[in-house]
């Protein structure tokens, strides 16, 4: 994506000149507008699995909405709990148990949704990252280069890229 040169190791997921910098690569992606994954084409969908694993369990939320669950720490009072929708996945006694491990004994909680309980403690803890799918808000592509007849070329998300291109992506 960019003019930048990376020696590359025989093993997969590696670069030799980046070696070690997975905590500055992970704090990027958490504060980029979009993620781009570059997916080896005969094991795509193995490892873009692994890869979406990896930005989860870093707290980078792709494809999905950040939960509707108001949810506010007070002084005192005890834990307030109030749902405007029937909840399936979590109850009163499963959410005042999440809070008391992370030792919050005085909450206000508001599901607005029916949320997980990984959902929900996804509000508690406050610092993820939710990033929406390219592919839905995707309209159009503008490519220039040999995979195309004209330049640029208005295409559409099954184009097939060669090596070169350049590509503008307009979102709806």
């Amino acid at each position: 994506m960019t003019s930048t040169a990376s020696e590359a190791a025989s093993y997969e997921f590696t670069t030799l000149t980046w070696k070690g910098r997975g905590r500055q690569v992970i704090a990027v992606a958490r504060t980029a507008d979009v993620v781009i994954m570059m997916l080896d084409a005969t094991k795509g969908e193995v490892q873009r699995a692994l890869l979406e694993k990896e930005l989860e369990s870093v707290g980078i939320r792709l494809n999905k909405s950040k939960p509707n669950i108001y949810f506010k720490p007070k002084k005192g009072g005890g834990i307030s709990f109030n749902s405007t929708v029937t909840l399936t996945q979590c109850s009163e006694k499963l959410v005042q148990l999440i809070l008391h491990e992370y030792k919050i004994f005085n909450a206000e909680v508001l599901f607005r949704e029916d949320c997980s309980p990984d959902e929900f403690i996804d509000v508690i803890v406050g610092n993820r990252v939710y990033m929406p799918s390219l592919a839905s808000q995707f309209k159009y592509a503008l490519v220039w280069g040999t995979s195309t007849k004209y330049s640029p070329q208005r295409v559409g998300l099954t184009h097939m890229m060669e090596h070169e291109d350049v590509i503008q992506i307009v979102k709806k």
